[in-house]
């Protein structure tokens, strides 16, 4: 029986980011024109160093890494640092799964207080 060990799926992931990185400039391009123009960098850089950063919450997946990547934009690239709460949900022990499930419905409990405010 063939037996794949961890290293080797790690590189195989990793052989694959490019292509990753390539598919999330197109859909950013598309959903966030206005992104690329706000960037003090390029937008493949913005996308790999967005990319190391989801890692370091748990973000492995590729479409953790778009949600990710989603708040960014919407939220402003310092949403984590501009919000208690998003830093709290991001830094807890809960899977990148529950996070995010968790992140988006804090953003719409404060999107809701600010308007009733």
């Amino acid at each position: 029986m063939l037996v794949i060990r961890q290293e080797q799926m790690e590189a195989i992931g990793k052989s694959r980011l490019p292509e990753f990185y390539t598919l999330l400039e197109s859909y950013i391009r598309e959903e966030f024109p206005q992104k690329e123009s706000e960037l003090a960098m390029p937008l493949r850089q913005w996308i790999e160093e967005t990319y190391a950063q989801a890692l370091l919450f748990g973000i492995k997946t590729k479409q953790e890494h778009v949600k990710y990547v989603n708040y960014k934009c919407i939220f402003g690239d310092d949403f984590v640092e501009a919000n208690e709460f998003a830093h709290n949900i991001l830094t807890s022990s809960a899977s990148a799964s529950v996070k995010l499930a968790e992140l988006k419905q804090a953003f719409l409990e404060e999107l809701e207080r600010k308007q009733n405010a």
